[in-house]
């Protein structure tokens, strides 16, 4: 994560995030055993791994001056990829995914104090293999609420009995 600090016109300091993520994983299906009494199945799975990258950011993560800042300077900017290898075999191939994603994270209350938002989030992307015709393309479209009071909320006051 990176924090990218900026002076506007106006005097007030605007602190803009910037967070670059990877991974990796790694499953190994092949040893996947099923032991049910009535199961007569064979596995026919093969090791899985795949990575993925992503870029998130966010323009005014933290504001000085104005109590509530713009709409769109607290909105979270994403953009992602990943590629995997599946678990699945057709024809003795091991198909593949890849999927190039987009999102926002808007908030619900512009406050500064308060990081809830809801979550828009599109992919495309081709699930199958690339030596024959098995080959399909497919779009997401995620949509979430993020709860996250803040600690000035009412929920964290002590309270006093008489």
């Amino acid at each position: 994560a990176r924090l990218i600090k900026t002076v506007k016109r106006d005097g007030n300091e605007r602190v803009s995030h910037l967070m670059i993520m990877a991974g990796y994983n790694a499953a190994e299906w092949s040893k996947y055993n099923d032991n049910f009494a009535d199961s007569t199945r064979v596995n026919n799975l093969s090791n899985s791994s795949g990575f993925n990258v992503a870029v998130q950011f966010i323009p005014q993560a933290i504001s000085t001056g104005s109590i509530l800042p713009k709409f769109f300077n607290r909105t979270n900017y994403r953009v992602g990829y990943y590629s995997t290898t599946l678990p699945y075999l057709m024809n003795g191939v091991q198909l593949n995914e890849w999927a190039v994603t987009a999102g926002l994270g808007m908030p619900i209350l512009v406050d500064k104090r308060v990081d809830s938002s809801i979550q828009l989030g599109v992919g495309y992307g081709k699930r199958g293999t690339t030596t024959d015709a098995l080959s399909q393309s497919f779009v997401t479209v995620n949509v979430g609420i993020f709860v996250a009071p803040s600690l000035n909320d009412r929920w964290f006051v002590k309270r006093k009995l008489d």
